[in-house]
């Protein structure tokens, strides 16, 4: 089996601990995560038994911050310690810190290094910093994975002559409810906004449309927001919602999903999205915005509904309806969910994919 090194930000660690039980199929895996955002920093303390080892670097989140040059020269000391003693891939899932960053393109040989993107159309709010650095990248590295056809298109259109593949990222399973969380309101539909809130998802026009619904169902919105003040004061009736404005643990996320009768993803653009694929793998049915990556993953009235980008009138129209839905029709729309993760499914055969990149491409071990 090939050796990969394989190195992340805990702001992805909910995708990354879904993918090592399949590439460990192919690879023996070393994990370096730097745990510098104020996220998420709770997700690798959960250990994975598919890989070889965890080295996990806590370092500052502030980029002007003298101890934060000194964190992520530390931490790339120790990552390049492992890739100097064992013989295989380096697989880069890139992040924003601009000392590793540096380090990074200083000491690692483009034709050994896999760099994972996540978002080639970058959201709002990216940093300049960001921006330059992932620039460099693009014209330094000679090989590139992305979690989505569209943003692999879009890359290879502007970077004609790298090498590309896409991985479609597995469902995502926290296991079962524990009862942790109780929300269930008797009679009425719940529609959940799951996620860190951020300004692109546009949780205000889920609130917009939710005042106008009032008491016909019930709203959760689940997620760590830095700014909750503006949203909380959009809302008319506040005992329409249950909020849970914090870092949500994996152990109480199938509690949320399982209480759910509807997830709504909103966003005013997207590239991937981690509630879709919770969702996914507990037959909820989604209600999104007709952005690309949406419209691709959920059929409009068959397994779920799409509404207009930022229109908050359609998705008033869609939640109004779907709150008197009929049990054998909503039973209907969990039916033919599931048929369409079936499908899905079959497409994330992970590690044959990766293998067969490596080798098509003779990416270097040494």
């Amino acid at each position: 089996m090939k050796n990969l090194i394989y190195i992340t930000n805990d702001t992805w660690w909910d995708t990354d601990i879904s993918m090592f039980p399949q590439l460990s199929e192919k690879f023996n895996i070393d994990v370096f995560v730097n745990t510098s955002t104020v996220y998420y920093i709770k997700y690798p303390k959960k250990e994975s038994n598919y890989v070889k080892s965890i080295t996990e670097y806590v370092t500052n989140y502030r980029n002007r911050n003298i101890k934060k040059i000194f964190d992520s020269t530390s931490y790339f000391i120790k990552f390049f310690k492992k890739y100097k003693n064992v013989k295989g891939i380096i697989f880069y899932v890139f992040c924003s810190d601009p000392y590793f960053n540096l380090l990074f393109l200083l000491f690692t040989p483009p034709h050994k290094v896999i760099i994972s993107i996540h978002d080639f159309e970058e959201h709002e709010g990216t940093s300049l910093m960001a921006k330059l650095f992932k620039s460099i990248f693009y014209k330094r590295y000679n090989f590139f994975n992305f979690y989505d056809q569209n943003q692999s298109e879009k890359f290879h259109f502007c970077y004609s002559k790298k090498k590309i593949f896409s991985i479609e990222m597995p469902l995502k399973d926290f296991g079962k409810p524990k009862g942790l969380i109780k929300i269930k309101k008797k009679g009425k539909r719940i529609f959940l906004f799951f996620g860190l809130i951020e300004d692109y998802k546009r949780l205000d026009i889920f609130i917009k449309a939710a005042n106008i619904i009032d008491e016909k169902a019930h709203f959760v919105i689940a997620g760590k927001c830095n700014s909750w003040n503006k949203y909380e004061k959009l809302m008319k009736n506040k005992l329409n919602f249950s909020c849970f404005i914090e870092f949500i643990e994996n152990e109480k996320i199938p509690d949320f999903f399982s209480q759910a009768d509807f997830l709504v993803l909103p966003y005013s653009d997207v590239s991937q999205s981690g509630p879709l694929l919770i969702a996914y793998n507990y037959n909820v049915p989604i209600i999104a915005s007709d952005n690309e990556f949406f419209s691709n993953m959920i059929i409009d009235g068959y397994s779920g509904f799409i509404f207009k980008n930022n229109n908050m009138n359609e998705l008033y129209n869609i939640m109004n309806s779907l709150s008197d839905i009929s049990d054998n029709e909503y039973n209907e729309l969990k039916t033919n969910q599931m048929k369409q993760v079936k499908i899905y499914k079959e497409k994330t055969k992970i590690a044959n994919i990766m293998n067969n990149f490596i080798e098509n491409n003779r990416i270097q071990l040494r």
